[in-house]
């Protein structure tokens, strides 16, 4: 990552449930770009860990509908 220009962060919108915020930073070559994305990422999951910080992930509600059909327990029957 350069340091000239500098990264920066800036607080992109409202997502659903979200506050996005969007770090942008420059490579002198996007050879590396996958793998600097991958340790940026790691670093900042591993940053938010040592500080508490919580990642709130959306939950699903699943409904299951009965069928006139028995659902098997186990696989197949030979």
């Amino acid at each position: 990552v350069m340091d000239n220009p500098a990264p920066f962060a800036c607080f992109e919108k409202f997502g659903e449930s979200t506050l996005d915020i969007v770090l942008r930073c420059y490579l002198e070559s996007l050879d590396e770009r996958l793998q600097t994305i991958n340790d940026l990422h790691t670093s900042i999951d591993r940053e938010f860990k040592k500080a508490g910080i919580e990642i709130a992930f959306p939950q699903r509600d699943i409904h299951l509908r009965t069928t006139a059909q028995p659902v098997p327990s186990e696989g197949p029957a030979n």
